[in-house]
């Protein structure tokens, strides 16, 4: 494998010296939530709305899986249905009959390729790792309790603790062969480099045989090779977000783009280590009085290399549930997939079974429906409120953007908010803008109202419907 020093360079200048501060304590206090330290990640976080925030904190939270109305927000908490049918297989392979079908398959995309990256980094916390037998084998050696510190925050001061015992570690070649194939504490009793500590298949190895001696052909080199064909793969499912980013919203985008952010971040800065590692390796004597300069450098790698197992192991947890089907699919969209399986003449047998759970959803809408309604009506009245017409600059800003003669008190307010919401509903190119620019202030309450009044009529046509 060849990498240039080039691209590893310019990785080392945006993994390490992009990371410089000072940040708001707003965006600080996001990222902790996330588990994101990295400046280009954070700035992504700082984009999303407290609204969002919440939101998104509430769906991470949902782990029983519930569907909810469309009509209800996020914000409105743990009120959803848990299906008796597998919704997440319906949603898979009839996601296209649905109105967001573009950004379902983009979220199908995101999850496979996440989760590719997942099982590749958390596959290595298996290849670095040590079984009970053999780290009762080496658990006596200083290097290996160094490297196996419980908190990587205690690896270096552990080092330090035991600096001048390791230090006087003798050389590996006589000990090796007086106990070529033993696997006592005896035949490891020798000085080795920190990196022979993150398995069982170094640490054991006989370093008097190639390419067992050599850190770089038999630790290095197959490290950054792994690593760099992980970045591809980083690199790749960062462009199809990028793609696909007219397609979802900019909650999941900013989400997401910062959480492959902080990933890149950990993988750019481990193959910027170890080639650093690798470069002292040619140019360090093995001698004692030079080996503190090489542990400290594989040591840096192991730290790493552990804090990044430990942030991707937690990102199942932290961002994988914001990628499941329920919260992007709907109830009543979820309704709209089955009884297209009912219209389906293959799936006749199963007809049955999916008007049993129409019938169930229905029942919970209808019962989580009059609530809404009241919830929405109410919203309605106090966006309204805000509308001040006993303020003469806003109503005459009002009656001149209506054409209404201003000394006409026989309009009420309901009849003039009407008006006013049908007149911001024309085209732009076919309305007078006399005036309108004294109504911004006006237009976000009217469209609120609009949209209000649009849900509550969907809702109370689905009421209307023979159960």
């Amino acid at each position: 494998m060849s990498v240039s020093v080039g691209s590893i360079n310019s990785i080392s200048v945006e993994a390490v010296d992009s990371n410089k501060g000072p940040y708001p304590l707003v965006h600080l206090s996001t990222a902790a939530v996330y588990g994101i330290s990295f400046k280009e990640s954070i700035r992504y976080l700082a984009q999303l709305s407290p609204k969002e925030a919440i939101e998104t904190a509430i769906a991470i939270n949902n782990k029983m899986g519930t569907y909810c109305s469309k009509y209800e927000s996020y914000l409105g908490g743990d009120v959803g249905i848990r299906c008796s049918l597998n919704y997440d297989d319906l949603c898979f392979n009839s996601h296209d009959k649905l109105n967001n079908s573009e950004e379902i398959s983009v979220v199908i995309g995101l999850r496979a390729g996440i989760s590719k990256i997942i099982d590749e980094v958390s596959g290595w916390g298996l290849r670095y790792s040590f079984s009970i037998e053999d780290s009762s084998v080496c658990g006596i050696h200083p290097i290996y309790q160094v490297v196996h510190s419980k908190n990587t925050e205690d690896v270096i001061s552990s080092y330090y603790e035991r600096r001048d015992e390791i230090l006087a570690l003798p050389d590996p070649s006589l000990l090796e062969m007086k106990y070529p194939n033993s696997l006592s504490p005896e035949r490891i009793s020798h000085y080795r480099d920190p990196l022979y500590f993150l398995s069982s298949k170094y640490a054991l190895c006989n370093l008097g045989i190639d390419p067992y001696f050599s850190i770089q052909e038999f630790i290095l080199y197959p490290m950054c090779y792994t690593t760099v064909v992980l970045g591809v793969s980083i690199n790749k499912l960062i462009c199809y977000l990028n793609n696909s980013v007219k397609k979802i919203s900019g909650k999941l985008y900013n989400l997401i783009m910062a959480l492959l952010l902080q990933i890149r971040y950990y993988n750019a800065s481990l193959i910027y280590l170890i080639f650093v590692r690798g470069k002292l390796e040619e140019t360090i004597a093995p001698v004692v009085h030079e080996r503190e300069v090489l542990i400290i450098k594989s040591l840096n790698i192991i730290i790493l290399l552990r804090n990044y197992i430990k942030y991707v192991s937690t990102i199942r947890e932290i961002f994988m549930p914001f990628l499941e089907f329920h919260n992007f699919v709907r109830l009543e969209d979820v309704m709209k997939i089955i009884e297209s399986r009912i219209l389906d003449s293959h799936l006749s047998d199963y007809r049955s079974t999916y008007e049993l759970e129409i019938r169930n959803i229905s029942s919970f809408l209808r019962n989580r429906y009059d609530g809404i309604i009241i919830n929405k009506r109410m919203r309605i009245k106090s966006l309204l409120g805000r509308i001040n017409l006993n303020d003469e600059n806003t109503l005459n800003s009002i009656c001149l953007f209506l054409g209404i003669n201003i000394i006409d008190h026989t309009l009420s307010k309901e009849v003039i908010i009407e008006k006013l919401s049908i007149e911001t509903s024309l085209d732009a190119e076919t309305k007078s803008t006399k005036g309108e620019d004294k109504l911004v202030f006006v237009n976000p309450a009217i469209e609120s109202v609009k949209d209000l009044m649009k849900d509550i009529s969907e809702m109370v046509l689905f009421l209307s419907k023979p159960k």
